[in-house]
């Protein structure tokens, strides 16, 4: 959080920061001579209120396109979220921990929110709906459906984060769903059966990616376990180079 206290967040005219977004999640006050982006209930979400505000967004701000984190969790999606912060994105979802409390049911299916008897169209729907209120966004559901959303938005940017292997993925998978998920759920699994199953998961999605968007110059790969960084990150995006410098001197 202190770290993006001093980056720009840009939706339009009324520009806000970072810094006064964290400012009024811990106080609960606002500065009177400062404008905050026109966001949900909660400031500090980064959910845009109106679509409109991220049109504004992309107007004015160093990203002039939505971006989808097409990374796998586990594969640095919360670096990502983290450095489209910096780079201005402040109307930002990582999972759906932004969402408004509506569309919440769309990664958890036993939320009490989720309507009953919800077909797969209007589902995506919903997502459609909720996905208009972000610049970017990253992890699940948005992963799992990237080709509605990449359909939907044809000037949309893709970030696939990798593992430095599929082995490292699965062994980083199996460890948190080991240690984090199943002690809550009082399931066990076979640890090899686990490994290989995610494997095959990680090699058959970075597979399709790369068929469906391999030429076509929206697919950004990043690999921060392999060194990839906020420049690497910033050039495939298309940012110029002063633009990463004036982004990153907001970090010092």
């Amino acid at each position: 959080v202190e770290l993006l206290t001093a980056a720009p967040c840009f939706c339009g005219p009324e520009c806000c920061t970072i810094k006064e977004l964290t400012r009024v999640q811990r106080t609960g006050q606002r500065s009177a001579s400062k404008q905050l982006c026109p966001i949900s209930k909660d400031p500090a979400l980064g959910r845009a209120h109106d679509p409109k505000h991220v049109d504004k967004a992309l107007a004015h701000g160093p990203l002039s396109s939505r971006v989808l984190g097409v990374g796998l969790p586990h594969t640095g999606t919360t670096t990502l979220h983290f450095m489209l912060k910096v780079f201005g994105c402040c109307f930002n979802a990582h999972s759906l921990k932004c969402a408004a409390e509506s569309a919440m049911w769309l990664q958890y299916p036993k939320h009490p929110l989720r309507p009953e008897n919800t077909s797969l169209q209007e589902r995506d729907n919903s997502l459609l709906q909720e996905a208009a209120h972000f610049q970017c966004v990253s992890d699940e559901p948005w992963v799992s459906s990237w080709k509605l959303l990449s359909e939907a938005h044809p000037t949309m940017r893709l970030v696939l984060t990798r593992s430095a292997s599929p082995l490292e993925y699965a062994i980083t998978k199996y460890i948190h769903d080991h240690y984090v998920v199943l002690p809550r759920i009082k399931v066990t699994m076979n640890r090899s059966v686990e490994l290989r199953r995610s494997i095959n998961i990680y090699i058959d999605h970075v597979k399709s990616l790369r068929e469906a968007f391999g030429s076509s110059g929206r697919l950004a790969e990043a690999c921060f376990s392999c060194g990839d960084n906020f420049a690497s990150l910033g050039t495939a995006l298309g940012l110029s180079k002063e633009t990463i410098r004036v982004q990153l001197a907001h970090l010092q």
